[in-house]
């Protein structure tokens, strides 16, 4: 064919781009709604809009959506956080963070995947016995340890003067 037909495309590689950089990936936290923040892009046509889904894994299935958190990035250097709310439960969870850009493709962060503890380890003194007076500038002290995932294997003990028992 001396005069074939031509087409004309273009290849958009420049997507959007959004991290999140926290929570740490295999973090543990005492907080039931801790803060999710990273960076997005900021190019013309970009969202300024960032979310942050929010799922707790189940076995053998596909993961349960707990909450979808929305944030702005800053138009300056894209930095965007967002606290998670409602509280989340104790347990193990997985995010991601995502945003749009402007061909309407949809961006995702690589995932975070962290845990809430708020439940505090069983710490006991037991010598000495409470009301025990001693001349002893160095006395002995013992007792027990919460012994769950996540409770750290150090108990520190903070000794005050005086005779009051609190």
């Amino acid at each position: 064919d001396p005069t074939p037909a031509s087409r004309t495309w273009a290849v958009d590689t420049s997507g959007a781009n959004v991290t999140l950089e926290v929570p740490a990936d295999d973090a543990l936290t005492g907080d039931s709604t801790p803060i999710f923040s990273g960076h997005a892009s900021t190019a013309a046509g970009d969202s300024a809009t960032v979310n942050v889904e929010v799922y707790r894994p189940v076995a053998g299935a596909a993961d349960e959506l707990v909450q979808t958190r929305s944030a702005t990035r800053s138009a300056a250097d894209g930095s965007w956080s967002v606290s998670a709310s409602p509280a989340l439960a104790d347990g193990d969870y997985v995010a991601y963070a995502t945003q749009d850009d402007s061909n309407s493709e949809t961006a995702y962060s690589a995932p975070r995947r962290f845990t809430v503890d708020t439940t505090e380890p069983g710490v006991t003194l037991t010598s000495p016995p409470v009301g025990h007076l001693t001349n002893d500038t160095t006395p002995t002290l013992s007792g027990g340890a919460g012994t769950a995932a996540g409770d750290s294997a150090t108990v520190t003990v903070e000794l005050y003067a005086g005779s009051g028992v609190s």
